[in-house]
């Protein structure tokens, strides 16, 4: 597929407000799903996912490294040419950095810490439940 007909730029966060001008995908199906299509020419990606219950907000045991892996097995006309992680847990951060390069990837930036992600957006996200 031709570069001018891949223009999704899509971030994938469970959290945070999707930026203006990006395609929000809240969960790893959606993510893996736009992936597929084949029209994503940058996408931002954070790691944790958090679970809400009862305005109590706890690490959920799943991650969003399963896109990350997707990415990795992507054939080259079906990759987005920018990635950008953007997760504040550093560790796991850096790891995805290193199995996107391990998979040849090389337009990858991270912003260490992540994205700014206010109370206003996990209100928004508890009332969405």
């Amino acid at each position: 597929m031709g570069e001018g007909k891949r223009m999704m730029r899509l971030y994938v966060d469970d959290l945070r407000r999707c930026p203006e001008g990006w395609k929000m995908a809240r969960t790893i199906t959606d993510a893996v799903a736009h992936l597929f299509n084949g029209r994503v020419h940058e996408i931002s990606i954070d790691h944790d996912i958090v679970f809400i219950r009862g305005g109590d907000i706890r690490m959920h045991k799943e991650s969003f490294m399963p896109v990350v892996h997707v990415l990795c097995l992507l054939p080259l006309d079906q990759r987005p040419s920018k990635i950008r992680i953007h997760t504040a847990n550093v560790d796991a951060g850096w790891k995805m950095v290193e199995l996107l390069e391990k998979a040849g990837y090389k337009d990858i930036s991270y912003v260490l810490g992540g994205d700014d992600c206010t109370q206003e957006d996990v209100q928004k996200l508890k009332g969405e439940l």
